[in-house]
């Protein structure tokens, strides 16, 4: 998938059958084309990786970032993520956690494609059921059955990729939104657990104890009441001085960082996928 929105392989792709999918890619423009390693991406303060540090050296490893000339490119950048192999093999033949590395990612990326080996269907035993077939012959104007419905799909996904520069901001925006409103939902937590066990033991021994799930249910209710917690309307406002800044900064701030994104000219991608497809060799 990649080489065909890319118009051909990037530098350094290995496309295959396990074990040669075992290599994490950042793929991004770049005029003259160039290959860093996963060491000096997580060193450099030039490039946004260094917090992939704490996955260790055997991680940093199989990482590298590979920059050269693509129209795509210029607008957005890629991960290439390795294949996801079944059972134990998932975490054995690893040698660093491929979840938490995978959950860190999906954290910082805007746009998640899910693909397939075409040549063997290696998935996990969640997978109740599975249907394979061939969509090929469809995409052939002499098929005209699934044909317009194929070729929608191909521009939708094609159309998503285009609108990633424009709503990126967006996207953000309510990202900020949403942990500001944890944090603020975490300090009516914390307040409320304190503000009952404060005067009869130990604050150390309190946060341990009362933040068990079991204990936070009741808190969850009496706070749901007090401070009107509830789907459909925001918090009330509290007098202490953190939940002050988060409430500017939610009401006041988040607005303004949105109009600001709204009024930012948007980019015009400048990307066509191949109009003619090759159908493979029967």
């Amino acid at each position: 998938m990649i080489s065909y929105l890319l118009n051909g392989n990037y530098p350094g792709a290995d496309i295959g059958p396990e074990p040669t999918t075992d290599i994490f890619a950042h793929v991004d423009y770049s005029e003259k084309t160039q290959t860093i390693s996963g060491i000096t991406l997580a060193s450099d303060p030039n490039y946004q990786f260094q917090s992939l540090n704490i996955f260790g050296d055997v991680f940093l490893n199989k990482l590298r970032a590979t920059r050269f000339n693509a129209p795509l490119l210029k607008y957005i950048s890629i991960i290439d993520t390795p294949g996801i192999l079944t059972g134990d093999k998932q975490v054995e033949n690893r040698g660093y956690d491929f979840a938490q590395v995978i959950k860190f990612l999906s954290s910082k990326v805007d746009c998640i494609f899910l693909l397939f080996d075409a040549n063997k269907l290696d998935i996990s035993d969640e997978y109740k059921q599975v249907f394979i077939g061939s969509f090929w012959p469809y995409w052939s104007n002499k098929n005209t059955l699934l044909r317009d419905a194929i070729k929608e799909d191909v521009a939708a996904v094609v159309n998503e990729i285009a609108d990633l520069p424009n709503s990126y901001h967006r996207r953000r925006v309510n990202d900020v939104a949403k942990r500001a409103r944890n944090v603020r939902i975490h300090s009516y937590v914390m307040d409320e657990i304190i503000r009952r066990k404060l005067f009869f033991t130990k604050l150390l021994t309190t946060t341990d104890t009362e933040t068990q799930p079991h204990k936070l249910r009741n808190v969850y209710k009496a706070l749901a009441t007090r401070r009107r917690i509830t789907k459909a309307k925001d918090w009330s406002r509290i007098d202490y001085k953190l939940d002050k800044l988060l409430n500017s900064f939610i009401e006041n701030d988040i607005s303004s960082i949105a109009n600001a994104a709204i009024n930012e000219k948007e980019c015009e991608v400048k990307f066509r996928v191949p109009k003619k497809v090759p159908l493979p060799e029967v």
